[in-house]
Order: structure tokens, then C-alpha cells, then sequence
């Protein structure tokens, strides 16, 4: 059986790969509009359920190169991004004014020992194989 994180660990390692991967959101394209609409999305939600978390400590699990925790660091009290790419957090470093990056594997290693609200993960989903996710 092959090992289900191979082709997800590996897929971004390259930093050709990882630029080509943030290139996908360039303004003008079709990514681009949808994470316009995500970025609606996303501040409704913390409009909606800011009260819940006062502290707002914001994980953004498989952050890659900081497009998401760059939208959100300013809407909360603090921000972590966890990747298993060094490449996709060199790229991820320069956008952020504050925050904490980690470069992990927490589906084979011990997560940081927080609480997290509100925790960010559905893109991890959508790009490893189905034997990794339940990891």
C-alpha cells in the first residue's frame, strides 16, 4: 500500500511549485473571483460569530502561502499557520505584519497545545487523499 501522504507532502516542496500554486489567485483570474467571494464569506462568519471567541486565536491548518491567514490576521486576535511546505511559508512570511509559522506535519506528529477559534482547514481537505484526511 502506498503511503497516502507522499503525494501530498512532496506536491508543494518545490519553490517552483509553490509559485505556481499562489499564482493560481492572481487578480483577473477565475480562482481570483472565487476567493473574492470567500473573503465575503469568510468576514460574514466572523461578523456572525465574533462574540463566540473572544480571544479569536485563528489556526489556519495547511496555511501554504498565506492567502487566507493574510485576510484574516487583521480580524483577529492572533494568528498561527501550520504547512508541512518550507516553500509555501517563505512565501507566506513576507505578506503577514504578524503571526506565527510553522513548518509541521501535524498529521503524523503532535499539534501545538492550544485552543483555536476559529480553526481553518478546507482546503487541506480538498487537496489530500482520501486515506490522509481522517489523519
Amino acid at each position: 500500500m502506498s503511503d497516502p501522504h507522499t503525494g501530498y507532502s512532496c506536491k508543494f516542496r518545490e519553490a517552483s511549485t509553490a509559485a505556481r500554486y499562489q499564482a493560481f489567485y492572481n487578480v483577473g483570474t477565475t480562482d481570483y473571483a472565487i476567493w473574492t467571494h470567500e473573503q465575503e464569506l469568510l468576514a460574514d462568519l466572523l461578523a456572525r460569530r465574533r462574540a463566540d471567541w473572544p480571544a479569536c486565536d485563528y489556526l489556519d491548518f495547511a496555511c501554504g502561502a498565506g492567502r487566507i491567514i493574510e485576510f484574516m490576521e487583521s480580524r483577529v486576535s492572533t494568528s498561527r499557520g501550520i504547512d508541512i511546505s518550507p516553500e509555501m511559508l517563505r512565501l507566506a512570511g513576507p505578506k503577514l505584519r504578524r503571526r506565527e509559522l510553522i513548518c509541521a506535519d501535524i498529521t503524523t506528529s503532535e499539534a501545538p497545545a492550544r485552543t483555536y477559534d476559529p480553526l481553518r482547514v478546507f482546503r487541506f481537505f480538498l487537496i489530500a487523499s482520501p486515506p490522509l484526511r481522517p489523519r
